[in-house]
């Protein structure tokens, strides 16, 4: 999944954080390993969900395989990028978007923090989004 994500343009990496929202959204309620799970890509998580998120990720998956590969390096975030993600997002969004999707200590990230941290993701605009999922996204 990371690499997927590495290499998709920008629709399908929006298109991802939509369904990634949805799918945290099905899972409002459940404990805390199941969001850690569906954040991680546990496919033992994610089988767990409501039918309609199934199919909706498999047509994902297999628009994201379609994405040519990537044959260079993640950019690095300019000074200017992280200030605008400081602006959008608040003062630790380049760290928070950092470790949302890979985060090193499974408790640093809570549930509820993740969730909305994404749903003030999906409402920025175009330029912006594009910027954080970048950050979110190209950082392995």
């Amino acid at each position: 999944m990371p690499k997927l994500l590495f290499n998709a343009g920008p629709e399908i990496r929006e298109q991802f954080i939509d369904l990634l929202s949805d799918q945290l959204a099905a899972r409002h309620g459940a404990d805390r390993d199941a969001c850690r799970g569906l954040l991680d890509a546990d496919a033992a998580v994610r089988r767990g969900l409501p039918a309609a998120l199934l199919l909706r990720e498999s047509a994902w998956l297999i628009d994201a395989a379609a994405e040519p590969v990537r044959d260079t390096a993640a950019r690095r975030t300019s000074a200017l990028e992280t200030e605008v993600a400081r602006r959008s997002l608040g003062e630790r969004a380049p760290a928070l978007l950092a470790s949302l999707w890979r985060p090193v200590d499974h408790r640093s990230q809570e549930c509820g923090r993740a969730s909305a941290l994404i749903a003030a993701v999906t409402q920025l605009p175009a330029a912006e989004r594009r910027l954080a999922l970048r950050l979110v996204f190209e950082r392995f």
